[in-house]
């Protein structure tokens, strides 16, 4: 049971670890963009996602415009920018909660949001909860760098991340990136 527990705490500790040299390389190395379509891009995002989600007994839906949204971008950081926001949006979520990813745009700016209907984040958490190594998880399973990684991923696409919470009734998570 000893060997076990550490070798459980093991394990944490190299997935802080991993998520600490992700967050370095980020930031140490720019980051190769390309031209992307994002309706596309989220369409497979959600196809690819969604049968894990239902896995949790959860609605998954998108809303994508068929407005042209073209960014530059990184699929590869964007792919993982939304599955962090996802997969807490999953984790905070009770079975038949609902899950929404959309894109919307204006002039400027390509707009998505991942809403859901879960327990939400108490305003005494917001402001904090894009900072490194911070987490609401009551388990303390959560290392607090998945949302902070987000951050640094959006920034790094000259975008922007906001959220809209309420405790008992879900959380929207706000991205604009620039179009182009």
């Amino acid at each position: 049971r000893r060997i076990r527990h550490i070798e459980d705490q093991c394990n944490v500790l190299s997935e802080r670890l991993k998520s600490i040299q992700e967050i370095a390389a980020l930031t140490s190395t720019p980051v190769q963009m390309h031209p992307m379509d994002l309706n596309q891009f989220l369409l497979n995002f959600y196809q690819n996602c969604r049968p894990v989600v239902e896995l949790y007994g959860l609605n998954f839906w998108q809303k994508i415009t068929t407005r042209p949204c073209h960014i530059s971008g990184n699929p590869e950081q964007l792919f993982r920018a939304l599955e962090n926001l996802l997969y807490n949006a999953t984790d905070f979520t009770p079975p038949e909660g609902t899950i929404v990813l959309s894109l919307s745009r204006d002039n400027a700016f390509a707009r998505i949001e991942l809403s859901d209907n879960g327990y939400g984040i108490s305003k005494e958490d917001v402001p904090d909860i894009f900072q490194r190594s911070y987490t609401t998880r009551s388990d303390k399973d959560g290392q607090g760098l998945g949302l902070a990684i987000t951050r640094t991923i959006v920034l790094e696409h000259a975008g922007t991340i906001d959220v809209v919470s309420r405790e008992g009734e879900g959380s929207t998570f706000t991205i604009c990136l620039p179009l182009t």
